[in-house]
């Protein structure tokens, strides 16, 4: 009889133990396991070195489902007790944010183990991705759900290069189901590469990596009112020299069919092409800042030879209380007289020419014809060129002052002015 107590107990122990080890195993999001070119058991099979790149995929979207599902249910209990009826508040240790917390950290781990020498950390992967926000409504969070490693043979690991695909999440109200209950979409329709729409990155020779999708602070508002947040995203193309970015707003649209809903662009801020975000009048609701339909106006940068926008983000966007934008109530028009206080003139104008094009759209603003500030332009017109900022190599001659005006002084005056300042 002690004997089989002793054996019980020692069997008991053991599983303690193993079931602990287990749990620190499961649990660390910095697992970097595995010998040299092995691929975790979730990784696709590469092709042959011989013939292509050695590319190692994976898209654990369903087994990470699967086990957020599992979590899903173990919080089921107390999720009615974080859920405030009053939807439009914010919450905290909401249990939706802990599913998603936990599908990125598991994917974070797996990323960071399949190549290790490329030393691609799970902290930093959900460092920048793991700022999940809820209300009773809906949460929200950017979930990495494919990636792949790609190098030029299987031993090569210092030009591999990590490539991972981020989707922005919508989880619905407890209780939802279909699309209501989960969906998501790649941000700005990017376009797949090789099936993958690579949205961070990680260069394993120089450890240079990007997040090209990112919020835009605050991140997440409620617009429209209707309890659930917004999501404000950018996405950078990381390139050298000029970084250019575009801007929008994602939305949870739900419908009366058997989807219940999907994510996609905001309605209101379609057509927007809005450069950043301020609350100009405090009332909780952030502004889009633009170039009005001076946006597509180009001029080369000085030094670096990119094409850059020659006019800044000098319109306003004003959030208005039923979810829209004006450019022309009140506030908008208050925040531009700040720019364009009177109507400058043009006369002797000089470099930079981002402050001479500013100047022309106030002039223009105020009701001055746009014969008057060519007029006005003509005498010293050629010394603006075409460039943001002069080449200090190069400055402009005085003597070759001439009335033989750069491109961008007729595409920004024949822009017609899209209100007018009293």
């Amino acid at each position: 009889m002690n004997r089989r107590l002793a054996i019980a107990l020692t069997a008991g122990i053991g599983s303690f133990v193993l079931a602990i080890l287990g749990v620190i195993l499961i649990s660390s999001p910095r697992s970097n396991h595995g010998s040299e070119g092995e691929a975790p058991a979730s990784l696709g099979s590469p092709v042959d070195a011989g013939l292509a790149p050695f590319v190692t995929t994976s898209d654990a979207s369903a087994d990470v489902s699967a086990e957020a599902s599992a979590d899903a249910s173990a919080d089921a209990g107390d999720a009615d007790a974080a859920l405030d009826p009053d939807a439009g508040q914010r919450l905290v240790n909401d249990p939706r944010c802990r599913q998603l917390s936990a599908e990125i950290a598991r994917m974070a781990a797996r990323i960071a183990a399949a190549d290790p020498s490329c030393k691609v950390t799970a902290s930093e992967i959900i460092e920048q991705l793991d700022h999940c926000a809820a209300t009773a409504a809906g949460a929200w969070s950017l979930v990495p759900r494919r990636f792949s490693v790609q190098r030029d043979s299987p031993t090569a690991h210092l030009s591999a290069e990590v490539d991972v695909e981020v989707a922005l999440v919508h989880l619905g109200a407890p209780g939802s189901t279909g699309d209501a209950a989960r969906s998501e979409t790649v941000p700005f329709d990017q376009r797949l590469h090789g099936g993958l729409a690579t949205n961070w990155s990680r260069v394993c020779a120089t450890r240079y990596g990007s997040l090209s999708l990112s919020l835009v602070e605050p991140g997440f508002v409620d617009f429209d009112g209707d309890g659930d947040l917004e999501v404000l995203l950018s996405r950078d193309e990381v390139e050298e020299g000029y970084d250019p970015s575009e801007h929008a707003i994602y939305t949870f649209a739900r419908s009366s069919d058997a989807s219940g809903g999907r994510v996609e662009l905001y309605p209101p801020a379609r057509g927007i092409d809005f450069e950043d975000v301020s609350d100009v009048d405090g009332d909780g609701r952030p502004d889009l800042l633009t170039r009005g339909p001076y946006g597509s106006i180009q001029v080369v940068s000085g030094g670096l030879g990119d094409e850059m926008p020659l006019v800044p983000a000098m319109f306003l966007q004003h959030a208005l209380p039923d979810g829209t934008f004006s450019p022309r109530d009140e506030v908008a028009l208050q925040a531009l007289r700040k720019i364009c206080p009177t109507a400058p003139s043009l006369r002797g104008a000089s470099l930079p020419v981002e402050d001479v094009a500013r100047d022309m759209i106030c002039a223009r603003l105020h009701g001055v014809r746009a014969a008057t500030i060519r007029a006005q332009l003509l005498p010293t017109c050629s010394t603006l060129g075409n460039s943001l900022l002069p080449d200090p190599d190069d400055p402009p001659d005085a003597a070759d002052a001439g009335p033989v005006c750069p491109g961008w002084v007729d595409q920004v005056l024949t822009v017609p002015p899209f209100l007018h300042l009293p």
